[in-house]
């Protein structure tokens, strides 16, 4: 009996990365959101925290891409 073989570890760490940086951002875009309510903080951090959730969200799309093409090499 064989393990996991390279390919598939890889492709659940990189799963494991993009699952907890979602859940990262989400989290800490919804207290930006509340602090932002609670503080009437300013235009210009929202948007900074507004920013850096965008930037995320887009590394993480190419993350699941990336993982994407490793299972199409892998069949």
């Amino acid at each position: 009996m064989t393990g996991p073989s390279d390919l598939d570890i890889e492709i659940a760490k990189r799963s494991g990365r993009v699952a907890l940086l979602i859940l990262g951002l989400f989290a800490g875009w919804g207290l930006l959101q509340f602090l932002g309510a609670q503080f009437d903080l300013s235009r210009r951090v929202m948007g900074l925290g507004d920013s850096i959730a965008l930037v995320g969200m887009a590394y993480a799309i190419y993350e699941t891409v990336m993982i994407w093409r490793l299972r199409q090499t892998k069949e």
